[in-house]
């Protein structure tokens, strides 16, 4: 596999973001990339000096190289400097190190430190950081010496460096601030107290020697131009002036003892890469002989003070735009009014009517805004704002609310909205977004999960209402309005889940199938992790445990069986129970080591006023809020339930009357025909398939009358029957399958149902 150089750049802005290093399975989560593969790619920035490796134990962090290449040594520094390897042997000076010094190459170059004649590199203070600089650690102080007789006062500078062969070394820079040496000083061991009051400020504050190199910068102004304070010192005070107007020469020289100070705002960079406005009030020192000796500048963040002036001044310019345009237009009206006037002088009442309507469109205008007020404050509508050109996303307060999050805890930060997105949703939300940007669709309308501030996912809505798009039709920023849709949403869910259960249950073979699928259902209903059923015996009152779901016998915390007597059967037959926290189920027997891990219960007992069958236990181990609407979709489930059990029940009860009357009908010697109200045959005995000649699935389902000689008295004397009660000794004749009249009398009787209601007739019929 080949490098590929947007990968090796991207890890490399990953490292330079983590001061405090990074780990490669961080990197390597951020990158989508194998572990191997990033390591790869931070062996190659470690040799080419990019990148700093720590190891500690088994482990690596990886930080920001702090090492300055040979190359960028040699072209960009011209103070006096030195280039030296890790063995401390002179690899390279410049030509304003030899002048400073009265050395050449021969007597200096392939030299170690210490063999060359110069006591600055013998100085304690310096040969005790070699070693740490060469490790990555930069390093600056003060120091007085002799070169050539002369006594100086050094500014020095320890770099790390990297070779072009990539091996580590130190560049030594010398910086002359022997005249300035009375100014520099009192900084450093002088005044402790005003020293101590300057950290302490929060302004910036720093002083400059005429060249503007810095002598001192407090916390602030390090924090400001990010870096420590003896990194600080000895820089020059340049910062990066975005008005190309501004030449800070010139400024430093306006100062003059006629006028000493100078106040003036710079609008520059900061080291983030953003433009700030500091208001800066610089002050000249000079001594008794009005030479300048020194600079005082204290500085101040105005930025904000200055953006809200230009969005005042923005506003200020619209308004004034909009008050031309709208007095454009009432002169207009007073115009075409005036016109009016003095065409219809004479009819006064017209215009009192124009006048009257103006007022009622007002007052219409007035009450559909109010109206429409009302109305997204009641549907508890959001408003959403995303800059597509600069990456960001705007809630406002209802938004927020919906989302569960405060405006502080809120990332404006339009990847990081995406990352809140449900996996699921995602690709969907990612298409529509890709199709508006691009103008293929002119609005989005999507419906999605969200994260929500609480750790859960909730439902909503997006829809785009605004959109901004530049004169290249690209698309700068949308508004639109979010839409809390979970209630709808967990509606429809558990809308489908009964109908699914509905189907299922009328399929189900027995009761133990039809409680499994119900116990399913109200798991995926109340979005909770566990759950058991109790079966309830009628005999002992007592509940026992006969289905579970997600629950072993090691993580199950309920007992397997509670009597009549306990807490547990009061509250099942108290009726749908919702507990909320571990403190209130102390009332049930619990098993104490998992007790404390319940945070949401709800008991639902399956039972109406005459039957108890049992009650489902349904926990999770985090809190959740149970809706009405969900409270409503598990009293539907048990409601079917419970339908269910009685089906298969009275199937049972049928099942077994049905063997009996089969018994009865089989055992009486005549043709036994059992007839609906409709006159169709319900079921027949085997004498009955013997005098007709038919077979009993043959006969069950046809017309009574259809198998007598005279089918219309046949008829007749059923309905007589159906409208008597009985008959007795009713003379027909059976057509035989052969064709053979036999000649019978039937004797024929209703039978009724629990309620008096007629539901067929008993017939029997005796050979004559």
């Amino acid at each position: 596999m080949g490098i590929e150089l947007g990968d090796l750049q991207q890890i490399k802005e990953i490292v330079n973001d983590h001061k405090d290093g990074i780990c490669i399975n961080e990197i390597s989560d951020r990158v989508n990339l194998h572990r191997n593969t990033v390591s790869k790619y931070l062996s190659i920035l470690h040799l080419k000096g990019n990148v700093d490796i720590i190891t500690s134990g088994s482990s690596k962090k990886y930080y920001p190289s702090k090492r300055i290449s040979e190359t960028t040594v040699k072209n960009f520094f011209f103070n006096p400097y030195i280039i030296v390897n890790s063995g401390l042997n002179i690899h390279y000076a410049n030509e304003s190190f030899y002048k400073i010094t009265g050395s050449n190459q021969k007597q200096i170059i392939g030299f170690n430190l210490d063999s060359v004649q110069i006591p600055l590199f013998n100085d304690p203070n310096l040969k005790n950081q070699y070693k740490r600089t060469i490790n990555g650690e930069i390093f600056t102080r003060h120091i007085s010496t002799k070169i050539k007789g002369t006594d100086y006062y050094l500014y020095v500078r320890l770099i790390p460096t990297i070779f072009e062969d990539r091996t580590k070394g130190i560049t030594i820079v010398l910086i002359d601030n022997t005249k300035f040496k009375e100014h520099i000083t009192p900084i450093k061991t002088g005044d402790c107290h005003y020293r101590n009051i300057l950290e302490n400020q929060t302004e910036y504050v720093c002083r400059l020697l005429p060249d503007m190199t810095i002598t001192f910068a407090n916390k602030a102004f390090c924090g400001y131009i990010h870096k420590k304070e003896d990194e600080a010192t000895g820089l020059k005070f340049n910062p990066v002036i975005v008005d190309e107007n501004t030449v800070l020469e010139e400024i430093f020289d306006e100062i003059s003892p006629e006028k000493p100070t100078k106040k003036i705002t710079l609008k520059s960079l900061n080291y983030e890469g953003t433009v700030r406005h500091i208001e800066w009030n610089i002050k000249g020192i000079f001594d008794i002989n009005n030479i300048l000796t020194e600079y005082q500048s204290t500085g101040r963040d105005i930025t904000e003070l200055k953006n809200a002036e230009e969005k005042l001044e923005v506003y200020k310019n619209n308004l004034e735009e909009l008050i031309k345009k709208r007095t454009e237009e009432l002169q207009a009206v007073n115009k075409k009014l005036f016109h009016e006037i003095l065409k219809q002088r004479d009819t006064e009442e017209h215009l009192n009517e124009l006048i009257k309507e103006i007022r009622t469109v007002k007052y219409e205008l007035s009450e559909n805004e109010t109206k429409l007020n009302f109305i997204m404050k009641a549907a508890d509508l959001g408003t959403c704002d995303i800059n597509y050109k600069k990456g960001t996303i705007s809630l406002n307060k209802n938004a927020l609310v919906i989302i569960g999050y405060s405006a502080k805890d809120f990332s404006k930060n339009l990847k990081d909205w995406d990352l809140m997105i449900h996996p699921e949703d995602y690709s969907s939300v990612m298409k529509k977004r890709k199709c508006f940007i691009d103008g293929d669709i002119p609005h989005v309308i999507i419906e999605f999960r969200i994260l929500c501030g609480k750790g859960w996912w909730k439902w909503i809505s997006y829809t785009n209402t605004t959109t901004i798009r530049d004169n290249m039709a690209t698309l700068v920023s949308a508004t639109g309005i979010l839409q809390d849709i979970d209630r709808r949403k967990n509606i429809e869910k558990n809308i489908e889940i009964q109908k699914d259960i509905g189907l299922r249950l009328s399929e189900s073979s027995g009761k133990s199938e039809a409680i499994s699928y119900c116990l399913d259902s109200l798991l995926s209903i109340l979005d909770m992790e566990f759950g058991i059923y109790y079966e309830k015996y009628p005999d002992s009152g007592d509940f026992a445990l006969s289905e579970s779901r997600n629950v072993d016998e090691t993580t199950n915390p309920f007992c397997l069986q509670y009597n009549q007597h306990s807490h547990f059967s009061s509250i099942a037959d108290s009726g749908t129970t919702i507990i909320s926290g571990h403190k209130e189920v102390e009332c049930i027997t619990l098993r104490h080591e998992l007790k404390d891990e319940i945070k949401s219960a709800i008991m639902i007992p399956v039972k109406n006023n005459r039957a108890d069958y049992g009650c489902y236990l349904i926990y999770s181990y985090k809190r959740t809020d149970i809706p009405e609407y969900s409270i409503n979709a598990t009293e539907s489930v048990i409601t079917n339930l419970i339908n269910t059990i009685k089906k298969i029940d009275a199937q049972k009860r049928l099942k077994k009357s049905n063997k009996y009357h089969r018994g009865l009908i089989e055992i009486c010697p005549d043709a036994l025909v059992l007839i609906s109200p409709a006159g169709k045959i319900n079921d027949v005995n085997s004498a009955c398939e013997e005098i007709t000649g038919y077979i009993r699935e043959e006969l069950i389902g046809n017309d009574f009358s259809d198998y007598f000689s005279d089918p219309e008295r046949a008829s007749h004397g059923y309905k007589t029957a159906y409208k008597n009660g009985s008959l007795i000794d009713y003379r027909l004749e059976i057509k035989h399958k052969n064709g053979s009249l036999i000649k019978v009398s039937y004797n024929v009787s209703v039978y009724r149902n629990d309620d008096g209601t007629i539901t067929g007739i008993f017939a029997v019929a005796r050979k004559i």
